[in-house]
């Protein structure tokens, strides 16, 4: 930085660098040298799906079995740069497609109060090829999980079963979310709740929202606040 500044003010600030000099005292052109590049991959994921449960005996006991069938519509996106070439935008790819995968996921109630399950998300692992032919990977996501059910107040756990990794991409993580609701009346009820990621030493994101039910339309709201991650997330749904 003092050399940049010496050369910049003409030596009145700084400090001089003599190997950013010739013998002759001649600024040196250094942009041969750059070997440095720059890449970055990405996908932007969008699900519709159409969700069907009932409940089945197995060895006496009660269990409900869930399925969801659903399309999975992916833009990925791959960048590459590199200084020695000036390649610049025209390696930056993008590609939509569209694959069709499920989710599944079974729970027992142990009493009146307490339920208990498992869920599986992307039942049917592949591989992506991007333009720049390198890899993502959609693996199958396990995750636990329990509620507990008091007059008007519910409360509810889940923890990934172990460490994911999106796409195989960014950073991995294994997430315990908690939660809580309480049912003001048969319409309208608050939620909150909180989730920590095992691989990460913050404090993960808060949230808060609220439900509504009318007959056969549900509506649903909730904000996400934490230290780098801000969020809304919205669904509606209709009972038939």
């Amino acid at each position: 930085v003092n050399g940049l500044l010496f050369v910049a003010s003409g030596g009145a600030a700084g400090q001089a660098r003599p190997q950013l000099f010739d013998s002759g005292g001649q600024l040196l052109d250094r942009t041969q040298d750059f070997n440095s590049s720059a890449s970055a991959r990405g996908v932007d994921l969008v699900e519709s799906g159409v969700a069907f449960a009932g409940e089945f005996s197995f060895l006496n006991q009660a269990f409900y079995l869930g399925m969801t069938p659903k399309v999975q519509i992916l833009t990925v996106y791959d960048y590459f740069e590199n200084s020695d070439t000036s390649i610049t935008n025209d390696n930056a790819k993008s590609d939509k497609k569209m694959k069709m995968n499920a989710d599944l996921g079974i729970a027992k109630d142990f009493n009146s109060k307490i339920r208990a399950g498992i869920a599986i998300s992307n039942l049917y692992p592949r591989n992506i090829t991007t333009s720049l032919a390198h890899k993502l990977r959609v693996r199958p996501e396990i995750r636990s999980g329990a509620v507990y059910k008091d007059r008007s107040m519910t409360y509810s756990a889940d923890l990934d079963i172990y460490t994911t990794h999106f796409f195989g991409i960014g950073r991995r993580s294994q997430q315990l979310a908690l939660g809580s609701e309480w049912g003001i009346n048969h319409i309208f009820s608050l939620r909150g709740g909180y989730r920590h990621d095992f691989n990460q030493s913050h404090l993960g994101p808060f949230s808060a929202g609220f439900g509504l039910n009318l007959r056969r339309f549900q509506y649903d709201m909730a904000l996400v606040y934490g230290t780098s991650e801000l969020g809304l997330a919205l669904q509606w749904g209709f009972k038939f």
